[in-house]
């Protein structure tokens, strides 16, 4: 069985890997964030719950509100500003020609190529419209079943399942 794909990657694409990437390899980055997140709001409240009350409104306290709102809205922001950096980078290698058969990975760009074994990968995730093959780390191989030009996409997962020995998970 082959399969190859021709994938270009497009903003919504980077944003999806992301989603992945901090589901899985990105939990700890992810859950520091939020911690972050949560302190500044911690913030927010002690300074409307207390010193407010306690000294008035000062321009120091205004100067904290307004730098920790400011953080809370670029933490939530840093999957999309991480995807546009992402897609940036994407654009200057515009396709990655990939192979699937039944030996091995092939994975040609503009200048450069590489070869990769199946049991590289150490987990596997399909998502509504692509895959997603995690070999460690934060590297993670990301196909849009879009870039298919050979082969079935249904079938690829259990194409890889196969190949790896690995269960595709579903995520959502």
């Amino acid at each position: 069985m082959l399969f190859r794909m021709s994938v270009q990657h497009e903003y919504a694409d980077c944003l999806a890997l992301l989603k992945v990437y901090y589901r899985t390899a990105g939990k700890a980055s992810r859950v520091g964030q939020l911690l972050l997140a949560a302190l500044l709001l911690a913030e927010i409240v002690y300074a409307s719950v207390v010193a407010i009350p306690k000294h008035g409104f000062m321009p120091e306290i205004a100067v904290v509100l307004v730098l920790c709102a400011l953080g809370i809205v670029f933490l939530m922001l840093t999957p999309q500003i991480n995807a546009l950096k992402l897609h940036r980078r994407y654009k200057q290698f515009p396709t990655q020609e990939m192979t699937f058969d039944e030996e091995k990975i092939l994975i040609r760009g503009k200048h450069s190529q590489g070869t990769f074994d199946y049991t590289h990968f150490k987990s596997i995730y399909h998502t509504k419209g692509a895959y997603y093959l995690l070999s460690g780390g934060r590297q993670i191989l990301d196909i849009p079943e879009r870039c298919f030009v050979e082969g079935d996409p249904a079938a690829f997962g259990a194409f890889l399942a196969e190949k790896t020995g690995l269960e595709v998970k579903e995520m959502r």
